[in-house]
C-alpha cells in the first residue's frame, strides 16, 4: 500500500501541515497546542516506522522514489563563442528518495522530533511560534535526509537553519543571542559552501569539452561521480562534459561539500558553535540539534563526500582519520573539565563526531558500516541525554554540577536513566553504542592501526567525564532545596521510556539496523568500498 502513496512527501511535509493546524489554535489553548504539535511529529514518525518494516522486506529503494519537476530556466553555455542554439537548460526539480542509510536516520530523526515535541511540556513562552518553528526545523532535517538533489537539499538546509536560529535566541537560556548568531554565522557560511558546489555543478554542465549544447541538466546526486556508476541510478546518471569536468575537478568540489557538513557537525577546530547552541538551546531544541542536526550532517558527509568522490576520499582517508581521533579525544578531555551538565554532554556530542570520521577513514565494510551505525546510535543517546538534563535542570534551576548532588534519592527513574545513557555512549554491551564504536574501531583497526590504538585512549576520558557528572549530579548528600523535587511526570517518562527502549532494542538486536544498512550496500557505500579508502 506504501508504493502507491507518496509516503516520502507525507513524511517530509507532515510537521508542515502541523504547523498550519498549530496557527489555528488560540494561543491560550497550551494544552491543545502540545496535543496539536506532538501528532503532527507522530505522523513521520509512524511512517517511517513502516516505510522501514516495507523496506526490509523488498530493499528496493526505487520503489519510493518521487519525481517531479517544477520548472526549466535556460541558460547560456560555452561563452561569447557559443554557438546558436547551444544552450544549457536547467531542470528545477522535486527529488526525494530512500536507501539503506538515509531510511533509519529518518526513523532516528522523527523520533527525536516526536520524543522532543512531548518534552516541550516545560515551555510557556510564546507556545504557539515555538511549536510552530519546532514543525518546521523536523521539515527540514527529514527533508534533508530525503532529498535527492543539491538545490533541493540547499532549500531544506536553509529551512533548518532560519528555525534553529529562532528557537535558540528566542526560548533559549544565558547567552542565547550570542549563540543564535554563532549557529547563524557558522550555519550560513555552510550553506554558502553548499550553494558554491551547486553552481559549480552547473558551470560543468555548460562549459565542458562537449560545451552543453542542448543539454538538460538538474541537480541531482546521480551528477555526482561516486553516484553517476552505470546501472547505479538508471538514464540520470552524469556523462559527457558534467562527467569529464568533475573526474578532473573532483577536488574542488569535494573540498566545497567536506567543509559544508564539517562544519555542521562540529569538526575540530569549527566546534565552537556547537558547542554554545546546545548549552544556551532548551533541552527540546537541543534534543534535535545533537540528535537530529548532526545526523544529518553526519549522512551529507558520508553521501556527498565519501560516496559521490570515493578516489579522492581514499587519497584523504589517512587525513580524515587523523581529524576524527583528534575530534574523538578532544572532546572526551574537554568534557572532564566542564562543571556544567550541558557542557559536557555538548563536548561528549562533538567526541562522537569524531567516531562517525573515524568509520569513513577506515573504508573497509566493517567500519563505514560502524559509521552509519554510530550516527544512528548517537542521535539516540544523545536525545536521551539531553532530554534527562533538561528534565533536571527544570526541577533544580541549574545545571552547575558543583550544585547537583544526591538527585537518585528524590528522582531515582530520571537518574536511572542519565546512567543508562551514559553507560550507553561509553559503549557498553548490550547498549547501541557498542555495536558502533566495536564495528567503527574493528574497521579503523584493519587498515590503519595506529590510529585505532591511539582512539582507544579516548574511552577514558569519556569514561571519566561521564562517571563525573553521575557522582556529581545524581549522588551523595541530597540538598535540602532538591529533597523535594518530584520525579518524572508521564509526559515526561514516555519519551525516556521509548529513547530508552530503541538504544536496547539496537544494542540487543543490531541487525535490524546493520542488516538495513547492508542490504543498501549496493546503494550507498558500493563506491567507498569498491575504491578501497583507507588500504
Amino acid at each position: 500500500m506504501l508504493q502507491q502513496l507518496p509516503v516520502l512527501s507525507m513524511i517530509i511535509f507532515a510537521p508542515l501541515l502541523g504547523l498550519l493546524a498549530v496557527l489555528l489554535v488560540p494561543k491560550d489553548k497550551g494544552r491543545l497546542l502540545q496535543a496539536v504539535s506532538v501528532t503532527a511529529a507522530l505522523i513521520p514518525l509512524l511512517l517511517s516506522l513502516s516505510l522501514y518494516g516495507s523496506y526490509s522486506v523488498n530493499p528496493d529503494g526505487s520503489l519510493y522514489e518521487e519525481n517531479v519537476r517544477w520548472g526549466e530556466f535556460t541558460l547560456p553555455a560555452g561563452g561569447a563563442e557559443q554557438e546558436e542554439g547551444s544552450a544549457l537548460t536547467l531542470l528545477l526539480q522535486y527529488q526525494v528518495g530512500v536507501d539503506g542509510l538515509s531510511l533509519p536516520l529518518s526513523v532516528t530523526v522523527s523520533l527525536a522530533a516526536a520524543m522532543a515535541a512531548l518534552a516541550s511540556v516545560y515551555i510557556k513562552k510564546r507556545r504557539k511560534a515555538y511549536y510552530g518553528w519546532l514543525l518546521l526545523l523536523e521539515c527540514g532535517l527529514l527533508g534533508a535526509l530525503l532529498a535527492k538533489d543539491l538545490l533541493l537539499l540547499f532549500a531544506f538546509a536553509q529551512t533548518v537553519l532560519a528555525a534553529m536560529t529562532f528557537l535558540v535566541g528566542i526560548w533559549g537560556g544565558d547567552g542565547k543571542e550570542k549563540a543564535a548568531g554563532n549557529w547563524l554565522l557558522v550555519n550560513g557560511i555552510s550553506s554558502v559552501l553548499l550553494l558554491a558546489a551547486l553552481l559549480l555543478l552547473v558551470y560543468s554542465a555548460g562549459h565542458g569539452p562537449e560545451g552543453g549544447a542542448g543539454r538538460i541538466f538538474s541537480a541531482g546526486y546521480e551528477q555526482l561521480p561516486g553516484l553517476a556508476e552505470p546501472g547505479r541510478t538508471g538514464e540520470s546518471a552524469a556523462s559527457g562534459s558534467t562527467a569529464d569536468f568533475l573526474t578532473s575537478n573532483g577536488w574542488v568540489l569535494r573540498c566545497l561539500l567536506l567543509l559544508a557538513f564539517g562544519l555542521r557537525i562540529g569538526l575540530f577546530p569549527f566546534h565552537a558553535w556547537l558547542v554554545k547552541a546546545c548549552a544556551a538551546a532548551p533541552a527540546p531544541v537541543a534534543m534535535l540539534l545533537g540528535g537530529g542536526a548532526v545526523p544529518v550532517g553526519a549522512y551529507g558527509l558520508i553521501r556527498l563526500c565519501f560516496e559521490a568522490f570515493p578516489e579522492q576520499a581514499k587519497e584523504l582517508s589517512w587525513i580524515i582519520g587523523l581529524i576524527g581521533v583528534i575530534n574523538w579525544l578532544y572532546g572526551a578531555v574537554l568534557a572532564c573539565r566542564q562543571q556544567c551538565l550541558r557542557m559536557l554532554i555538548a563536548y561528549l556530542t562533538i567526541s562522537q563526531s569524531g567516531m562517525v570520521l573515524m568509520g569513513l577513514a577506515a573504508g573497509n565494510e566493517t567500519g563505514v558500516t560502524g559509521a552509519a551505525f554510530q550516527t544512528v546510535s548517537g542521535g539516540l543517546i544523545v536525545s536521551l541525554l539531553w532530554l534527562v538534563a533538561g528534565a533536571v535542570e527544570e526541577r533544580t534551576g541549574t545545571a552547575k554540577l558543583p550544585e547537583l548532588g544526591g538527585l537518585a534519592r528524590p528522582m531515582p527513574f530520571l537518574s536511572g536513566a542519565y546512567i543508562a545513557g551514559a553507560f550507553a555512549m561509553l559503549g557498553l554491551p548490550g547498549l547501541s553504542g557498542f555495536i558502533g564504536s566495536l564495528f567503527t574501531m574493528l574497521g579503523l583497526m584493519e587498515n590503519m592501526p595506529g590510529l585505532a590504538i591511539a582512539a582507544c585512549v579516548g574511552f577514558i576520558p569519556i569514561a571519566a567525564a561521564l562517571l563525573r557528572g553521575a557522582t556529581r549530579a545524581m549522588y551523595g548528600p541530597v540538598s535540602d532545596r532538591y529533597s523535594g523535587v518530584r520525579d518524572a511526570r508521564l509526559i515526561e517518562a514516555v519519551p525516556v521510556i521509548v529513547l530508552l527502549a530503541f538504544i536496547v532494542l539496537l544494542g540487543c538486536y543490531p541487525s535490524i539496523v546493520t542488516d538495513m544498512l547492508l542490504s543498501g550496500s549496493a546503494d550507498w557505500d558500493r563506491s567507498l568500498l569498491t575504491a578501497g579508502i583507507g588500504g
